[in-house]
This record gives C-alpha cells, sequence and structure tokens, in this order.
C-alpha cells in the first residue's frame, strides 16, 4: 500500500510521504535530546542492575507514554520479560489481575493472597533462569493509596538479595505530592531513580523538527526563521503534542502558498485559531523557570553546552549569516560595516552567551571559506573552550574567544544527540575509540548506539569534568581527538 495515497492533499504537495506531525507520535520516531538520551540510558542501567523501583515523571504532552512503550520494546528484544499497565483506573487486586494477565500468569484461585503467590512463583522461575522482570505502569498518578501500597508489596519481592520484580511507574508531577504522604513513607524510601522529563529547550525544538522532517522525507519542505522558532516555542512551552499541533496547521499555510518558510506571523495566526492565548503562554513559561537544572562537571560543562549550540547552528552559520533572514531585523552599526565584519556580528549575535569584543579574527575570511567549502561528510565543528583548556591539538586551528578560544576541528565520529538503537559507521568509530580508552569491552563493538556506549562516553565525560549525559558533543568530540594518537580515527 502506498502510503502517500493516504496523506492529506496539502502534505502531499508539500513533498512529505509520511504526516511529519502526528496527533500521537509512535515510539519507533522517538526523538532523543542530549537531556533524555542521558536519562533513558541511566533508567535502563537502572533495570538492568535490577534495582527494583523506579519513577519517572512528567507533565502531559512530554512523551512520557512515548518513552513506556519505547522502553517495552527495547526490553523485550534484550530477552526481559515485560507487562505494561496503563489504565490505572484498575485498582487493588483488580491491579493486580491486570498485572498477572498482562504476564501471562494463571493462578489457582481470584484471591489476593493467591494472586500473589502466582506472581511470586512465577519470578522465581524467571529468576532461575536468568531472566528480568520489568513491570511499567503508565498514568501512575490515577493510583489510589490501597494500590500504591500494593506496588510497595510486589517491589519487595526478591530472592538471593536482588530484586525480583523491576517497576517503572509513568506519572504526572503531581504523584510526587501523593507519595509524599507519611503513610506511604515506606513506598518512598524505595525509589532507586527518580527522572523528571522536561519540555523541549529552544535548541532541542530546533533539532526535533528537523528530525520529524527526516522521518517523513522531505528535511527541505520548509524551514521556520528564528523569530518563528522562537515564537513556536513560547507559544507551545516545548510540549511536543503542542508543536505537532501548531505546525500541521501552520503546513496548512504554506500548502496554499508558494513559500517554504514558516514566519512568526505564521505561528501567531496559527495559535490564534487554535485559542492558544496568552495567558496559556505564560503558565507554560512559569512552569519552565520554575524548575532548575542540575549542572555536573566543572567549568568545562558550561561550555559543552554552548559548544552544542554552536554545532546545532553550524549550517545557518554558513549560509544564514552569510544571506540574513528578511524577517531578521540587523543590529545597528555605528557606521557600515565591511561585508565579512558584518557577517562574523551576525554570528555572535545569534549566540549572546560568547559576548565578542571587537572586530573578527584575522583569518576569519580564510575561516568562512573554509566553512562554505567543507565536505558534507566531515565538515568543520566549531567548539568553545575556556582558558587553561587543551587547545591547537593535532594542528587544529583555535581562535581567541572572550575568556576563552574558539576552536575548528574535524571529526569521523558523530556529533551531536544520537537516537537510541540507530546504527551507523560513526558510532562504531566511537565505540572503537572507546575501547581503546579501555572504557568499553571490544565485543560491545556493534555500530548501535545503546547503554553501554552511552554508560561508558559518560565515564570518559565524567573523567574530564564535562557535562556527563553519555553523548558525542563538540566538546567531548573534540577532547576524545587530542587524547588519542595520530593514526587513531
Amino acid at each position: 500500500m502506498n502510503h502517500r495515497t493516504c496523506l492529506p492533499a496539502y502534505l502531499q504537495r508539500l513533498g512529505f510521504t509520511e504526516n511529519p506531525f502526528p496527533v500521537t507520535p509512535d515510539e519507533g520516531s522517538m526523538f532523543f535530546s542530549a537531556r533524555l538520551a542521558g536519562q533513558f540510558s541511566e533508567l535502563l542501567h537502572f533495570i538492568e542492575a535490577r534495582k527494583g523501583f523506579m519513577l519517572v515523571t512528567g507533565d502531559v504532552g512530554v512523551g512520557k507514554s512515548t518513552l513506556a512503550r519505547l522502553l517495552l520494546g527495547r526490553l523485550a528484544r534484550q530477552g526481559a520479560a515485560t507487562a505494561l499497565v496503563f489504565n490505572t483506573f484498575l485498582q487493588g487486586i483488580e491491579l493486580l489481575r491486570a498485572i498477572n494477565r498482562d504476564f501471562g500468569i494463571a493462578a489457582d484461585g481470584e484471591t489476593l493472597d493467591t494472586l500473589l503467590q502466582a506472581l511470586n512463583g512465577w519470578l522465581l522461575e524467571q529468576h532461575a533462569l536468568g531472566r528480568n522482570c520489568v513491570l511499567i505502569l503508565d498514568d501512575a498518578q490515577g493510583l489510589d493509596v490501597a494500590s500504591l501500597e500494593l506496588v510497595r508489596q510486589l517491589s519487595n519481592l526478591e530472592a538471593s538479595q536482588a530484586k525480583l520484580l523491576q517497576i517503572v511507574m509513568v506519572a504526572q508531577p503531581e504523584i510526587r505530592q501523593l507519595l509524599a504522604r507519611h503513610d506511604l513513607r515506606q513506598l518512598y524510601s524505595r525509589i532507586a531513580l527518580s527522572l523528571e522529563l522536561l519540555p523541549l529547550t529552544l535548541p532541542e525544538l530546533d533539532q526535533y523538527l528537523e528530525h520529524r522532517l527526516r522521518l517523513a522525507g522531505a528535511p527541505q519542505a520548509f524551514r521556520l526563521d528564528r523569530r518563528a522558532l522562537r515564537q513556536l516555542h513560547a507559544l507551545s512551552g516545548g510540549y511536543i503534542r503542542r508543536v505537532h499541533i501548531l505546525i500541521d496547521r501552520c503546513l496548512y499555510g504554506l500548502a496554499a502558498s508558494d513559500v517554504q518558510c514558516i514566519d512568526a506571523r505564521l505561528v501567531r495566526v496559527a495559535a490564534m485559531e487554535l485559542h492558544l492565548d496568552s495567558g496559556q503562554r505564560l503558565r507554560a513559561s512559569e512552569q519552565r523557570h520554575s524548575r532548575l537544572p542540575l549542572w555536573l562537571g566543572g567549568s568545562l560543562a558550561v561550555v559543552a553546552l554552548a559548544a552544542v549550540a554552536l554545532t546545532l547552528d553550524l549550517q545557518k552559520w554558513s549560509e544564514q549569516d552569510l544571506h540574513p533572514s528578511p524577517d531578521v531585523a540587523p543590529p545597528m552599526p555605528m557606521r557600515a560595516a565591511e561585508p565579512e565584519t558584518a557577517a562574523w556580528q551576525a554570528f555572535i549575535d545569534r549566540h549572546p552567551p560568547l559576548q565578542w569584543q571587537g572586530p573578527p579574527p584575522a583569518d576569519w575570511n580564510e575561516l568562512r571559506r573554509g566553512l562554505n567549502a567543507g565536505s558534507p561528510a566531515q565538515p568543520w565543528i566549531p567548539v568553545l573552550l575556556p582558558g587553561d583548556a587543551e587547545r591547537d591539538c593535532r594542528g587544529q586551528q583555535s581562535y581567541p574567544f572572550g575568556t576563552g578560544h574558539l576552536a575548528l576541528f574535524r571529526s569521523g565520529l558523530p556529533v551531536g544527540p544520537v537516537s537510541f538503537g540507530s546504527r551507523s559507521e560513526p558510532v562504531e568509530a566511537l565505540q572503537k575509540v572507546l575501547v581503546g580508552l579501555d572504557l568499553l569491552p571490544a565485543e560491545a563493538v556493534d555500530g548501535v548506539m545503546g547503554p553501554r556506549t552511552a554508560t561508558a562516553l559518560a565515564q570518559f565525560q565524567h573523567r574530564h569534568a564535562l557535562l556527563a549525559d553519555g553523548q558525542p558533543g563538540a566538546a567531548t568530540v573534540y577532547l576524545l581527538g587530542c587524547l588519542l594518537p595520530g593514526d587513531a580515527p
């Protein structure tokens, strides 16, 4: 069956082979930001280590259920016995029946005791076979106190100091208030890992849109100018579900015209039609800013985050900065600027944290020519380094930049977030590098980005005071290149 013929006419006109922004994204198209990839890797590690009880929270529309289903499939492929219970209007003994039914466990009776005995006996059999058993409770905020107490009893099932059942509760944030009750303190004390899924940040939203367009078969179908991207982020709050609704409405406007650029005006019109008023934007903004991020590492961690933003904007640096979008008002210069100065200043204006003072570097023209002439397979990659960091390694150029240095390098390793489960030659090259550093066993080299690779990479990052997110950011790949011998990949 031709999927294209099933698409609405406006999507076909824009060149899509799949719906780029469906109402319900499936787990096969899950987008992993560097932050989410680190969380997913940590969750898998705790499950594989049989830590017992884990909690994943997040607001409506951030992708909790999609993540739960992806986790379920990943664990099943690894040989784990899994059960997913998402209709949490079932309480008490009905909940236990649903758990047993999903595991395929038959009981001799229907009382609470017989159901528990059947579950415990089956778990012991699976443990003897070396099989991990995982229960995922989706929408767990709907469980009452008695059902949560039952969950606590299930988390107590163990043998030889190993938990027989790994429980992952996926819920909205209000469950934390419920678990803080005095009569649930025993359950709360058993939580080995607590993760919170957050809405997309502005750079993550930019990555996410590119991800969706690639999946839908039309990576160049449209572009958003910078003002439109900021407008979309403000109106959606970074919530994936709301992003899909807004962009889908914008695509109607693109299909009815000959333009390929979504501007801020089109985003505002779409929001008005969907009744996304300023009150909703304000509440979303307050919700985002009420959460304080936890940073890891030293001074280089902050630089690593800035380097990710630089890497994501590499194409815009070499193209948009030389030909600024008419929707972006240029800064008011004190005097007419030379073209190369204007191009450099446009780049700086897009990255306020850099706080560049003075004219562009002397090699800016050569640098710009190199960017434009770079091979698509191995483009120039910019990275910000603090003043005391290793630089000029292996002959790479660097330029004074504020209190640090802007370095440009090329690498055959992946740079930026890599989706879990994806297979590529750059990932295989990364794994071989980690093997050479004694961080990964040789048998783990398979070209697939997974928990073992992410954990090994996070260990390297932790050793060198980088943000330990388990993803190959620009600063991480640059440092890997500095530490490798000259004939390394």
